[in-house]
């Protein structure tokens, strides 16, 4: 369904949004954590800080030092965080969008921003807000450690 086709249910949208999510949240971190693995070795790994080591050079050291899982270490945390957090963007974004659909004043464009409707952006508000109240305190407790 596009976002110009009239909406039946906001309960429907609310759960195909969450599933979307929910693979999208996974794939992310299915393909994500290496590259995340990568960088955060080079930033703080004695062995790479302070040489001239790249990128390609640190992918070897990776696999040689730790085989292919060594890039996945530590992604099982993140990738059921990166579920929720996306399905929970997603879904109340969706709902909150389809919701919106019967008020005369939100479903008219902002003027100046080439189509976009004011219920767009309240969702985008919504769906926003409901992921960070959800990852904000994880996210803080990780970097506190």
């Amino acid at each position: 369904m596009t976002h110009n086709e009239r909406r039946q249910s906001w309960q429907k949208e609310f759960v195909c949004a969450a599933l979307t999510g929910f693979l999208f949240g996974g794939t992310n971190t299915l393909v994500g954590h290496p590259f995340d693995t990568v960088k955060t070795k080079m930033q703080t790994q004695t062995e790479h800080m302070g040489l001239k080591v790249g990128y390609v050079q640190t992918v070897k050291n990776v696999w040689r030092k730790e085989g292919p899982i060594g890039f996945y270490r530590g992604c099982i945390p993140p990738f059921f965080g990166s579920i929720v957090y996306r399905s929970t963007q997603f879904s109340v974004f969706e709902a909150v969008y389809t919701r919106l659909q019967s008020s005369e004043r939100l479903i008219k464009e902002i003027p100046g921003m080439m189509g976009l409707e004011w219920r767009t952006l309240l969702a985008g508000v919504a769906g926003g807000s409901a992921r960070s109240l959800i990852e904000c305190p994880f996210e803080y407790a990780k970097v506190k450690g």
